[in-house]
């Protein structure tokens, strides 16, 4: 009877043990969602807003965006909300999206920064160059064809040079920073248009 319990104790420490232990690997493997995004969700709100002629409502969109426009400012030395602010009280549909697309660039610029400055990162890395293709994704219509494909194809290889960690391990890919770097930058030079 003793040893009945103690192997059915000891069958309920070992199954924690593993649930516990492939919970972690689970954890470890599992990729976040990209999230909700303020700087894309307020450009549709804004341009919407001048779409309709509803000055107050685009206004009250720009306010919304300021924390995050005031944050790129500061990181990435660029000026726009007072320029954005002048082009929504003028209705000035042109100018505000070639400033968001302007914010939209730099903000790609900021993320691929980071990515590279943690290549070694996987997880992190990769979040940071997946947000950053939502953002090329938004603004590569306003691109011509020849600098619209070096754009997609600099993102996806920016997101190979990543490498791959593999499965436990098994088939990892180290990343290749001077890959990175190149298609960084060959990213950068197709959108240097929004400058």
């Amino acid at each position: 009877m003793r040893n009945k319990r103690q192997v059915k104790l000891m069958n309920r420490v070992i199954s924690f043990w593993l649930l516990t232990l492939l919970s972690m690997q689970v954890n470890a493997y599992s990729y976040s969602e990209a999230g909700k995004e303020p700087l894309i969700e307020g450009r549709e709100v804004l341009i919407g807003a001048l779409l309709a002629n509803d000055t107050p409502q685009a206004l009250a969109a720009l306010e919304a965006l300021n924390p995050e426009l005031i944050e790129l400012e500061n990181e990435m030395s660029i000026k726009v909300v007072d320029s954005l602010k002048v082009a929504v009280k003028k209705n000035d549909r042109s100018t505000v999206i070639h400033q968001m697309n302007r914010v939209f660039a730099e903000e790609i610029k900021r993320r691929l920064n980071s990515a590279e400055a943690n290549i070694n990162d996987y997880q992190k890395s990769k979040i940071l160059v997946a947000k950053s293709k939502r953002f090329l994704d938004t603004i590569i219509v306003e691109l011509d064809d020849d600098e619209a494909d070096t754009a997609a194809q600099s993102i996806r290889r920016c997101l190979k040079a990543l490498g791959n960690p593999g499965v436990f391990g098994a088939g990892a890919v180290p990343a290749d920073l001077e890959q990175f770097k190149k298609s960084k930058q060959s990213l950068f030079d197709s959108i240097s248009s929004f400058e």
